[in-house]
């Protein structure tokens, strides 16, 4: 296949490198020449220097006789004009590596309107993964087939799972789960297994069927299933907030610590039903913190159709439990003054600590949308 690479990044190298091996025609093109001077040097490719989303550079390196390109240089928008012109221009096939979450909801657009046949986002896939571990924790893997329609799980045999030392014709019968054991690995060993196989402790099985039938299917080995209620998050990137998305969707709470303040205001509009605490997550003060807010679970809520005094000293109540977790701002806080449409300023003696905003920061999410601190003052 004739295959052109846009972009020769770490990405745009690595998959170079492996399809150079199977023996394809490539063509690398990149605006970068000590980037194309590496390539060109180690792997057996063509090098074009260039925007790859320029018509003559596109032309160049052969797009109107391509049978794949792929853009995946670092610019999104760079990504989805190169693979737009190489389809105009006659490419059979076009991928793009589109990361910002500003375009999450437009992959099947982009496929219709573009005519792109494949978008791909690897800060979306880390996400997926980990939300599908996180749906199965006794699992040590889960793997997705079927479109996610069904899910492919391992799980490492301990003798306290109702099926260790029975046949597995003998448990499928007491069994109340339509999932199938597919596949066993005893040591170096991988075994189809029939129904007089025998689990024994250290074995890993590997279960197919949806995901709801895997859960019963866990159930009925003893494995009691408690679902993930919260989730920390050290670091507010691209990750952080596909995942955060994709929890909400089991109704997971989730807190994430970040050490810029403008990124903190950033998540905390895009991100309204989590927690945003703004601090460095390697400080040994702030982990307590975190654990105990994420235990009791704050909430504070004002709202204009009760009373403003009341509602301003439950919020700063709620706050004060968090601060005084940490015991570091217990005598932090003065008390609550000028409440006005909704809006709140806390009386503190150092604004300015990382403590105080993360209390901010986590009680914002929990209150209604015409509800928001306005500012702390000394």
């Amino acid at each position: 296949m004739k295959i052109i690479i846009v972009g020769n990044g770490k990405v745009g190298y690595a998959i170079a490198r492996q399809l150079a091996v199977e023996g394809h025609d490539i063509t690398m093109v990149d605006s970068s020449p000590v980037a194309l001077a590496r390539a060109d040097s180690t792997l057996d490719i063509m090098c074009v220097e260039g925007n790859g989303a320029s018509i003559s550079v596109l032309e160049e390196a052969g797009a109107r006789t391509a049978d794949l390109v792929i853009a995946v240089s670092n610019l999104d928008e760079t990504n989805l004009v190169c693979c737009l012109i190489a389809k105009t221009m006659g490419a059979k096939h076009t991928i793009a590596r589109v990361r910002n979450p500003d375009y999450r909801r437009d992959a099947a657009l982009l496929k219709r309107e573009i005519g792109m046949d494949m978008v791909i986002n690897p800060d979306l896939a880390a996400a997926r993964e980990i939300a599908r571990i996180l749906s199965f924790p006794s699992a040590s893997s889960v793997e997705p087939f079927a479109g996610g329609r069904i899910d492919m799980i391992g799980i490492q045999v301990t003798e306290r799972d109702r099926f260790y030392g029975v046949a597995l014709s003998e448990f499928h019968r007491i069994r109340s789960a339509e999932a199938l054991i597919c596949a066993a690995q005893r040591g170096d060993e991988c075994i189809i297994p029939n129904g007089n196989f025998v689990p024994r402790e250290g074995d890993k099985l590997y279960m197919v069927g949806t995901k709801s039938e895997l859960q019963k299917m866990l159930r009925a080995m003893g494995r009691t299933q408690q679902r993930v209620k919260t989730v920390s998050l050290l670091g507010g990137s691209r990750i952080a907030m596909y995942l955060t998305w994709e929890l909400a969707v089991s109704n997971t709470k989730v807190c994430i610590v970040e050490q810029k303040h403008d990124k903190c205001l950033q998540l905390a509009a895009q991100l309204p039903t989590a927690m945003i605490i703004e601090g460095d997550g390697t400080e040994e003060e702030l982990l307590p913190a975190l654990c105990t807010a994420a235990e009791a679970g704050l909430r504070a809520r004002l709202r204009r159709d009760v009373d403003p005094e009341k509602e301003c000293r439950e919020c700063f109540v709620m706050a004060a439990a968090l601060v005084a977790a940490s015991t570091l701002l217990s005598a932090q806080a003065q008390g609550v003054t000028d409440f006005d449409a909704g809006q709140v300023s806390l009386r503190l003696k150092d604004p300015g600590d990382s403590m105080v905003r993360g209390a901010l920061y986590m009680l914002t999410p929990w209150m209604e949308p015409d509800t928001c601190f306005v500012g702390v003052r000394a």
